[in-house]
């Protein structure tokens, strides 16, 4: 729960009229809640201050919007006037995220990040408090907002950071002052923008330029990029692969009760444990997890049965049978 007075300082704003204490955040007026403060943002090709009135409907308890549409905004509702509502959001955002003690774990690549970011969440929660980016919401609008919903006393937090376009990256590390920083694969998405899988590698390191003191970077040594990932940090680098050589190594054997894991590290720390779902993507996710579940000093057991519990958000795993082929 936040006072009126604390997000605009933090938003650099000014109410037109007192207002009750905000207990979430939102830019969706359809997912409004009692008690929300609803952010007015201009899109491409709807703008967020047509549906302040809505929000308000709704029972939000005010509204953050650019002082340029305040002329077509109802006065009598609690508005939070600033310039320009995306940086007020990330102001926002940061200055909360700044208050936490909690680590907190920024997961970013071309594919695979949502499914990671559920597998650190599920092991990271034996060990503590964890948050966790709702769902895929990790672009500029949906990591703040992920940052803000999220409790201040959190042991753990684990955020997605997904781009689309150069210099996106600089926005969202210097939004998430990122204490971990996990590589996923890097692939051709959005190339038409960058240009190469060079460009996009480049681009996605930048979130670890943007560690905190004494931070920590995974990566597989054995996927493309390894080093172009790990070029913009000289924090520590742990490396993890589904070959020998690596700080974290993996082995999947097929039985017929399905695919098992074991993850073996330098240190002596080993999970074994069945993989819920088939596929190379899903051992990887779970060899990052549990790699990052040994840094963090989590029980081997407590990991195994989380990885085993693990089931993929919608549309990521799913199994099909077309024709007698499973797909």
């Amino acid at each position: 729960m936040w006072t009126s007075s604390l997000l605009a300082r933090w938003s650099g704003g000014r109410w037109t009229r007192p207002a009750s204490p905000v207990h979430r955040v939102v830019h969706d007026s359809r997912e409004v809640e009692p008690g929300d403060l609803f952010v007015a943002i201009r899109g491409e090709r709807q703008d967020g201050h047509d549906y302040v009135a809505a929000a308000a409907a709704r029972g939000a308890v005010g509204a953050m919007v650019e002082r340029a549409a305040l002329d077509r905004l109802d006065s009598a509702f609690p508005l939070l006037v600033v310039e320009d509502t995306r940086r007020a959001l990330r102001e926002m955002a940061a200055r909360h995220r700044a208050r936490w003690r909690g680590r907190v774990i920024g997961v970013t690549g071309s594919v695979g990040k949502t499914t990671t970011k559920e597998q650190l969440a599920d092991v990271l929660a034996t060990c503590g408090r964890t948050a966790r980016s709702p769902g895929n919401r990790n672009n500029e609008i949906g990591l703040p907002l992920a940052l803000l919903n999220a409790p201040a006393d959190l042991q753990w937090g684990v955020f997605e950071a997904g781009i689309s376009h150069p210099g996106e990256m600089e926005t969202l590390a210097a939004t998430l002052q990122p204490d971990w920083v996990v590589f996923t694969r890097i692939g051709p998405a959005h190339i038409e923008f960058f240009g190469s899988e060079a460009a996009i590698a480049a681009e996605k390191a930048r979130l670890a330029a943007r560690l905190r003191p004494r931070g920590t970077v995974v990566a597989a040594a054995d996927e493309p990029w390894f080093d172009v990932l790990c070029s913009a940090t000289r924090a520590r680098v742990v490396t993890v692969a589904l070959a020998e050589g690596a700080d974290f190594v993996g082995h999947v054997e097929p039985t017929p009760q399905g695919p098992r894991l074991e993850v073996r590290g330098r240190t002596g720390f080993v999970v074994r444990c069945m993989l819920p779902v088939r596929g190379e993507p899903f051992a990887r996710a779970a060899l990052r997890a549990a790699a990052v579940a040994a840094l963090a000093g989590a029980d081997p057991n407590a990991v195994a049965a989380a990885i085993e519990r693990f089931r993929p958000l919608p549309m990521r795993g799913d199994e099909r049978v077309l024709g007698g082929v499973r797909w």
